[in-house]
């Protein structure tokens, strides 16, 4: 790609966050109606985001959305939650999933949904924002972002903050206690107000499906959740090893006991491959059954390392990245897929699980943590696959389609729904790379 077309794919990323990426918070998407679905202050794309923006000023070595991003992530804590309420989701220490502010951005979860007979979402009567806490990452991925950014310099740690940690980092540790060794999470249909079915980044109601097309019996235990577990682990007992070196002990020594659990073909996420030889399960079951699906994944699990380690034991780390670079997964037009095209089934929304679905900031992530790990070309790759799927569309969008040579953005086959035209993590993640390619190609001068 030309150095013109790289300015301005940046543009178009800088203008997206100029809008998204506010003094107040960052929100998701834009307000554009059915094209903007998620215009309100989510747990899981506010860490994302705040951490793409940063990775790409860091080339740069400037800043010009970090301070903003840097508030998101301290306004996120308004939000955490102080006590149990089974009946809204809530848990101690837990960092929300998604917060509206304003009637106008949430309606159609509540007066809309009752008319319908569903259950409407949550509207807290103190002040009346609407507040979600059914998201199994978004906790580890605010420790994680917060402590990377400390300690690059980017963000300090003071006493409000380090509290926050903890009491997160505690909720880590009894997840990973109630659900027998391994973080996840369980559906509550009884529950007064509406909820999520599924509580990772792929939240739709058939994202996880065995191979047989059946939907799996909950808990959930996701791959990419327990690999961000062992990070938020693994930097809260950096964080606290001479403050608090009791619970930096025990931050360790659940880490690694979730390391060795991970990478077990027997209860954990190992499986083999008949392409790579290994790779990884995208989740399991409740009686931790393995779901097979070659999915991305596992190239999220890579991205949550903490400093030269990964979750992923260091020999099947050349498989994982082979694995994904292959032609079923790596379209070298589009980005990384959600799952193998190759795969047995998917769900027929295809809004998560679809044989031809992209969504640009997983390539982003992954990318990130290829470089990491000293795969640099491999992440220039798909960096540049993702550059062209989104240079399609010519907006920030959520995610899209390939399909027989023809993109598209994704519409739900019964709703109104479609691709966000601008999303805050998208916009994250082509600020990333025309920044990464940029210094690429110079460095290749």
């Amino acid at each position: 790609m030309s150095p013109d077309e790289l300015t301005r794919l940046k543009m178009l990323s800088t203008k997206t966050l100029e809008s998204l990426v506010t003094p107040d918070g960052i929100y998701a998407s834009s307000a554009l109606g059915m094209e903007g679905l998620y215009h309100g202050y989510f747990g899981r794309d506010t860490a994302i985001t705040a951490y793409l923006i940063a990775q790409a000023e860091r080339i740069e070595d400037h800043q010009t959305f970090l301070i903003n991003a840097v508030n998101g992530l301290v306004r996120l804590m308004e939000w955490q939650s102080t006590a149990d309420n089974p009946q809204t989701g809530e848990e101690a220490g837990k960092f929300p999933h998604e917060i509206r502010l304003h009637e106008a951005d949430y309606h159609h979860l509540t007066i809309d949904n009752i008319t319908h007979g569903a259950k409407s979402w949550y509207v807290d009567p103190s002040d009346q924002v609407m507040k979600n806490w059914d998201s199994n990452d978004s906790t580890q991925l605010w420790i994680i972002v917060v402590a990377r950014l400390s300690e690059k310099g980017l963000i300090t740690l003071d006493d409000r903050m380090k509290t926050a940690l903890k009491k997160g980092l505690l909720w880590c540790l009894r997840n990973i206690t109630e659900y027998d060794g391994l973080a996840g999470y369980r559906y509550h249909p009884e529950r007064k107000w509406a909820g999520l079915i599924n509580q990772s980044w792929k939240d739709s109601e058939g994202a996880y499906l065995y191979e047989n097309g059946i939907a799996p019996a909950h808990p959930i235990k996701d791959i990419f959740v327990n690999a961000l577990s062992w990070s938020a682990l693994s930097y809260g007992a950096r964080i606290f090893s001479e403050e608090d070196p009791e619970l930096a002990s025990l931050l360790t020594s659940q880490a690694a006991t979730l390391k060795v659990r991970f990478n077990s073909s027997a209860n954990g996420f190992l499986m083999y491959d008949l392409k790579s030889d290994y790779y990884f399960a995208e989740a399991l079951d409740e009686d931790n059954h393995q779901l097979q699906g070659v999915s991305c994944d596992a190239g999220l699990a890579l991205w949550a390392y903490c400093g030269d380690k990964s979750i992923i034991d260091d020999q099947y780390i050349p498989a994982v990245v082979k694995r994904l670079m292959m032609s079923d997964m790596l379209d070298e037009e589009a980005g990384i897929r959600t799952y193998s095209c190759e795969c047995s089934v998917f769900d027929p929304i295809g809004y998560h699980r679809g044989p031809h679905t992209y969504w640009p900031f997983v390539t982003g992530l992954i990318a990130d943590g290829f470089n990491q790990f000293g795969y640099k070309n491999e992440a220039k790759t798909v960096l540049s696959a993702m550059v062209q799927g989104i240079k399609k569309f010519d907006t920030c969008v959520e995610l899209f389609v390939k399909k027989d040579e023809v993109y598209s953005r994704f519409r739900h086959p019964s709703t109104e729904q479609v691709s966000c035209t601008d999303q805050a993590w998208t916009a994250g993640a082509l600020y990333y790379a025309a920044n990464y390619l940029t210094l690429a190609a110079a460095e290749a001068i």
